[in-house]
């Protein structure tokens, strides 16, 4: 996706993830069926999925994952005392 190109994979997490109901790619658990339905993909909704994801997007998804588990550090260094 990254290159351009629609993606075709197996309907698992990381593909879920990335694709969803995008339209920007095809999962099944046929690969051959995923294959030959991202020909028929419009490369301008591939290139407004791809446009979604930036560094900004990338580094803030992160930092919310951080937080919760800062925070419950927080909490057992704080009861440990």
């Amino acid at each position: 996706m990254a290159c351009g190109l629609p993606v075709a994979a197996y309907p698992v997490t990381g593909p879920l993830d990335v694709i969803g109901n995008s339209g920007a790619g095809f999962l099944n658990t046929d690969f051959g069926v995923a294959c030959t339905d991202v020909l028929k993909i419009a490369p301008e909704i591939l290139l407004r999925h791809v446009k979604s994801f930036t560094w900004r997007k990338a580094t803030e998804a992160f930092e919310e994952l951080l937080i919760p588990i800062m925070c419950s550090s927080r909490r057992q260094k704080n009861t440990a005392k």
